[in-house]
């Protein structure tokens, strides 16, 4: 089975870029073949975002009696907070996507949220659920405390010993940044790292650069990180007060790596995070700072949630993308 598998990761960030790789390393660990661009001589086309690049290849496959599968990142809901007037817009962009999903063979959901919401609006196109994964290469030894990291977070005095809380994410509203400066002001004795890149400031408006200017000076932006170990090797708490998702990558490597996590009480984490066992869930900026106190001052159940959330985010291997991917094509062919 040949792969048209068409998507320029140099123009996209976070998850989705991340999701592409990952389902590539899935590919050659299952042994499936794949071009990295549309082609005719494909069993299948794989599509991950819908543009209108990607619509007119769908056109073209279609035309040419090549199956279409296409994941589901982008459902409307997560596009909320995200740019500019992007609340305003979101039943818009929901229609938009729909458009897309109607019309191909096969969908592939990250999440069993994002294909519950998808089925909600009517799709009756057919719906997989598979994880966006996680590559155990791409965190290897942070768990067994092995990494040494590359890049640190410059402390100078008592900071040093202080506990680290970090995120990693893109620079959205969306992604819970005026919550995570918001705690960060009420616990001064905790340092707080957002890692990540700032998107284009025409398409997200001036609120982002507002709360970054005006967030405490226990709470800094070190920016995009090279090696994502370096992320989670600085974590002592991963806090991911994000307000939609339809996975969310980073919580589930953050998971792998064995950090107690702390996170919003939102409907795609309900299946899949216990509170009280994987993770502490909030609602509200005092229920997150009351977390995050609790964690500072107790380091068994630290240690209990982060190696709970491990043994969870061994399922979420690449490995295992590989087979139900393959699974996926096998039963649209």
């Amino acid at each position: 089975m040949h792969i048209s598998h068409p998507a320029s990761e140099k123009h996209l960030e976070g998850g989705i870029k991340t999701s592409i790789q990952n389902q590539r390393e899935a590919f050659e660990k299952q042994g499936i073949s794949y071009t990295p661009r549309f082609s005719r001589d494909a069993d299948i086309l794989h599509l991950n975002v819908p543009t209108p690049r990607t619509y007119v290849q769908l056109r073209r496959a279609k035309r040419a009696g090549i199956p279409v599968v296409m994941h589901t990142h982008e459902i409307g809901e997560n596009f909320q907070e995200s740019f500019r007037l992007s609340t305003t817009f979101s039943p818009i962009v929901r229609r938009y996507v729909d458009f897309f999903y109607k019309r191909a063979d096969h969908l592939i959901a990250p999440s069993e949220y994002a294909k519950r919401v998808l089925k909600q609006r009517g799709l009756n196109t057919p719906i997989s659920v598979v994880t966006n994964g996680i590559d155990p290469d791409r965190l290897a030894g942070v768990y067994t405390g092995e990494y040494s990291p590359k890049s640190t977070i410059e402390r100078n005095g008592e900071q040093e010993s202080r506990l680290t809380v970090a995120n990693a994410s893109i620079l959205f509203e969306r992604k819970g940044l005026s919550d995570f400066t918001a705690v960060a002001r009420q616990l001064q004795d905790v340092n707080f790292a957002w890692f990540g890149p700032r998107f284009n400031r025409f398409l997200t408006g001036s609120s982002v650069d507002k709360t970054i200017q005006q967030a405490p000076s226990n709470c800094v932006f070190p920016g995009f990180a090279d090696d994502v170990r370096d992320v989670y090797t600085a974590s002592d708490v991963f806090f991911f007060p994000t307000k939609s998702e339809t996975e969310g990558i980073s919580i589930i490597e953050a998971a792998y790596c064995g950090i107690p996590i702390v996170t919003r009480d939102i409907p795609v984490y309900e299946p899949l995070l216990e509170h009280g066992t994987h993770c502490l869930k909030g609602s509200s900026v005092e229920e997150f700072k009351n977390h995050i106190k609790l964690l500072q001052n107790d380091p068994e159940l630290r240690k209990r949630l982060g190696e709970n959330a491990r043994e969870l985010a061994e399922q979420f291997t690449i490995g295992a993308v590989g087979k139900e991917l393959e699974s996926v094509y096998q039963t649209t062919v």
